[in-house]
């Protein structure tokens, strides 16, 4: 297998069309080229072949998963799934996801901690876990009883506000809301007492 032609990408300025035998083959990262040293007239085994582009894309991936990582906190879970949506083997996934971790770009403990930070005044315990669960996290939230009631309480008088009480409609919002029964029935009870007052 011999490299025939090597051409710069119109859109990419960083990416060459790479030619095998006078046929179009691959793309590959200028990088790539110049790391391999390819020019016209090399010959390459199959497997050679197979590295280099394998190599290729794993540089692909890693500046595509920094990239995406670093725009925003993100879980490991949703990075895979980005990569995995882009096309990318599994064996470079595991790879990127690996060096992403290495330099603290994943850390869903991080991660589970800063959501439950900001989602626990509106939300309760289990509607949290929940939440963090769908994203491929299995965290339990360190909310105290009281924390988890006074938060309850709130969101009890902000869905109560300007609006006739109803027992069962809030004691349901409240369970919507990821509250647990027994915090909900405490809540929902010292409401009404003081809402029929």
């Amino acid at each position: 297998m011999t490299i025939t032609e090597i051409s710069p990408q119109k859109k990419r300025e960083n990416r060459v069309n790479v030619s095998i035998d006078g046929n179009y083959y691959c793309s590959l990262d200028i990088i790539t080229v110049m790391r391999y040293k390819l020019k016209t007239g090399i010959e390459l085994t199959p497997e050679e072949l197979s590295e280099i582009i394998f190599s290729d894309q794993k540089e692909k991936a890693m500046a595509y998963g920094f990239d995406y990582a670093a725009s925003s906190v993100k879980t490991e879970r949703q990075i895979k799934e980005k990569l995995v949506s882009k096309g990318y083997h599994k064996d470079i996934i595991t790879y990127v996801i690996n060096k992403l971790k290495e330099y603290g770009y994943i850390d869903d403990k991080a991660y589970a901690s800063l959501y439950t930070e900001y989602r626990k005044s509106g939300k309760g315990r289990k509607l949290i876990e929940y939440e963090l669960r769908m994203k491929g996290i299995d965290y339990e939230c360190e909310i105290s009883e009281e924390e988890e009631e006074e938060n309850c309480r709130n969101v009890c008088l902000k869905y109560n506000k300007n609006k006739e009480f109803d027992y069962n409609k809030t004691a349901r919002y409240l369970y919507s809301k990821g509250f647990s029964y027994d915090t909900i029935k405490r809540v929902v009870e010292e409401y009404s007492e003081d809402d029929g007052d």
